[in-house]
């Protein structure tokens, strides 16, 4: 019987990336980013919330990437779970929404 020989490295040669620290936010997210983050977080995609809001889907886009560049995630899932850690959404109640009390990244 021959020994099945691991096609590559080792899992003790594979190093994880170094993940970047969080950007500093310069200004705070608006309550309108702060709206489409709440909504982001229900799963509803851009055309519904910009129907929703009363708004065209580019400018709900624009609102994700202002909002995405100020706490500099990279996506919106990462978007929505930072948001959570700052108590910009309030983990305590579902549907979200925006806690009473500002927090680190509402203006």
């Amino acid at each position: 019987m021959s020994t099945v020989e691991p096609l590559g490295k080792s899992s003790s040669e594979f190093h994880a990336a170094p993940v970047p620290p969080p950007r500093p936010v310069e200004r705070g997210l608006t309550p309108r980013e702060i709206l489409v983050a709440e909504l982001i977080a229900l799963g509803i995609g851009n055309k519904t919330i910009a129907t929703r809001l009363g708004i065209s889907p580019h400018t709900v886009g624009q609102h994700i990437r202002s909002a995405l560049n100020k706490t500099g995630a990279q996506t919106r899932a990462e978007l929505i779970a930072r948001l959570y850690v700052a108590g910009c959404l309030d983990s305590s109640t579902w549907p979200p929404r925006a806690p009473a009390a500002t927090s680190a990244f509402a203006s």
